[in-house]
């Protein structure tokens, strides 16, 4: 992300929840008025939780109301209508083509040093579980791969893994839902913390990871349009923001 090189504001601004959106009070007012200040900035969360859980979080923070929940990994998109949050079937339709969540549980069930996450964690297009380490993300991949099963694989936050149709991701989802709205990619700007965002700061134009003590998104540092903030939560948003404008 080159310094100072929008004047304006980005087309949409899409963010992680957890220590991302949430996590600094703080940086969360500011990014509130900088949100009332921008209004034709469309703002969407993109969250490894499933709706209800990001809904309570949202709340509980009194965070912004987004337009748009990309949540459970990339595996589900909501745009909130008034007071209704509706599903995008096309979307949902899209990524089960040739899933065979059944199969995954099968092939899986016998792995050491994987655990299924609770009943709550798993839905048809989504299989979650705990692991001992990101060394297992490596042999889930390599077992979906003998057998033939074309899958995303993602490990964060040091202890989930998220196993999701091939076409579904956080990245996936917001390029889905940016050419369905006719947001060119340049013009997004996303943040998170943690390696389940990886492809959701990739995808988009211009991107900030906040201040985290893991170092799952290492790798993304140097990378052209990537900017690493010292800062945390949406303290680091607002920096990052900063940098897409640049100087007043």
């Amino acid at each position: 992300m080159a310094e100072g090189s929008n004047a304006t504001a980005p087309a949409m601004l899409v963010s992680d929840i957890d220590d991302t959106l949430i996590g600094d009070r703080d940086g969360l007012t500011k990014l509130k008025v900088w949100l009332r200040e921008h209004p034709g900035t469309l703002f969407a969360v993109a969250t490894g939780r499933h709706l209800p859980v990001a809904l309570r979080l949202i709340g509980e923070w009194q965070a912004p109301s987004p337009r748009y929940l990309i949540t459970a990994v990339g595996s589900e998109i909501h745009q909130r209508r008034g007071e209704d949050l509706v599903p995008d079937l096309e979307w949902r339709d899209a990524i089960s083509v040739g899933w065979d969540a059944a199969a995954v549980d099968r092939l899986l069930g016998d792995l050491p040093g994987i655990t299924p996450q609770g009943q709550e964690c798993q839905s048809p297009v989504k299989r979650s579980y705990f692991v001992q380490s990101g060394g297992v993300a490596s042999d889930v991949r390599e077992r979906l791969r003998r057998k033939g099963i074309a899958a995303t694989v993602i490990w964060s936050h040091g202890q989930f893994l998220d196993v999701l149709p091939e076409r579904a991701s956080k990245g996936q989802a917001l390029a889905f839902l940016a050419a369905k709205l006719g947001v060119g990619l340049n013009e997004v700007f996303a943040a998170g913390d943690s390696g389940n965002d990886e492809d959701l700061l990739t995808t988009a134009g211009s991107s900030v990871v906040v201040r985290s003590d893991r170092a799952e998104l290492d790798g993304l540092r140097g990378r052209e349009g990537v900017h690493f903030s010292d800062l945390r939560g949406a303290a680091g948003i607002m920096d990052g923001l900063e940098r897409w404008q640049g100087p007043a």
